[in-house]
């Protein structure tokens, strides 16, 4: 008797079970569905790409439309770039253009002397950073701001213009920023959609303020010397991060409870003068390097060489293959 009434618990017990794993399933089943589908249309899209009678403006369209699927699909940018292009070249020029483009694309894209300061910009940065010039000018600006409305994000924002001048990179900004500024406005009981909004504000002042990564890259890209796009970035960031900082005011004094006013028992006139002291070799370093980039007693790289390192390479290559890259760059 014991089983036959135990039997029906185990059915009624099973059931829902089942019914609720059947939506995961659908689920699985839905996305494999869709997932087999994008991966369909990429192969019929490189088949047109590949052997469809098309123009090269539907050719590169439709590139572009093959990188989009393998990025859906989960293939890594840099992969799904490099498969589209090879599709493309191979449909535009054969075996022929694709193996030259592979040859010489990869060094034609980084032998440019506007990206040489680069690895020098994020030295710098990892100096400041290192030396403590970072904590520094955080500490200051929240000493000589704190005690406007929403102090510690204008501290914040000010202090990610002045990390912008030394490192260059929006991520390291935003970064040591996140480490330093976040935990003193949770303590101060900040709102959370304003610490991390002003944090990701700050962050992007490094794409603009030099010395700027971002703006040497483009320089390359762009073949414009690489001075007049740093020096041009100044003014720009400069009024971004004033607006920045206007805007937290007026957001705070609006809405006192989004930024509670921090204790600033501690801070006085002498606290303040010694912080604004600390942060003097970070500025010295900035203001040193773009002086310098002004005046033009230190040019920043250019995108073409100099005409003596062209007859150095050109002498160093007069064996090369008429191909090659070296051989390339010495017919500058």
């Amino acid at each position: 008797m014991s089983s036959q009434i135990q039997a029906p618990d185990l059915v009624l017990d099973e059931a829902p079970a089942r019914a609720g794993g059947a939506p995961p399933r659908r689920h699985e089943r839905t996305g494999a569905i869709v997932y087999g589908s994008i991966w369909v249309s990429t192969l019929v899209v490189a088949g047109f790409i590949l052997w469809g009678d098309l123009d090269r403006a539907t050719v590169g369209v439709l590139v572009l439309v093959l990188m989009l699927q393998l990025l859906a699909v989960n293939v890594p940018i840099g992969l799904a770039m490099v498969m589209a292009s090879v599709v493309g070249f191979y449909a535009l020029g054969g075996t022929r253009v694709v193996v030259s483009s592979l040859t010489s694309q990869p060094f034609d894209a980084v032998a440019s002397w506007s990206l040489s300061v680069v690895p020098l910009f994020i030295f710098l940065g990892m100096v400041i950073w290192r030396g403590g010039l970072a904590d520094s000018a955080y500490e200051a600006t929240r000493q000589w701001f704190g005690k406007v409305p929403g102090g510690l994000a204008v501290a914040s924002n000010l202090a990610g213009a002045g990390l912008s001048a030394g490192t260059g990179s929006t991520i390291g900004t935003a970064y040591a920023l996140g480490r330093m500024a976040l935990p003193q406005m949770f303590r101060a009981g900040y709102d959370t959609k304003l610490a991390t909004g002003v944090i990701a504000m700050a962050g992007t002042l490094g794409q603009i303020i030099p010395p700027s990564i971002l703006l040497v890259v483009y320089a390359g890209i762009a073949e414009t010397p690489v001075g007049p796009q740093l020096l041009a970035g100044i003014v720009p960031g400069l009024l971004l991060a004033l607006g920045y900082a206007l805007l937290v005011v007026v957001r705070a004094a609006l809405k006192p409870g989004l930024a509670p006013r921090p204790d600033l028992s501690d801070v006085n006139w002498g606290s303040r003068l010694r912080s604004a002291a600390k942060i003097l070799p970070s500025a010295s370093s900035s203001s040193s390097s773009s002086a310098a980039c002004t005046s033009g007693s230190s040019p920043p790289p250019s995108p073409r060489p100099s005409a003596s390192w062209r007859r150095s390479w050109s002498a160093g290559s007069r064996g090369a293959a008429p191909g090659s890259s070296p051989a390339r760059w010495a017919r500058w």
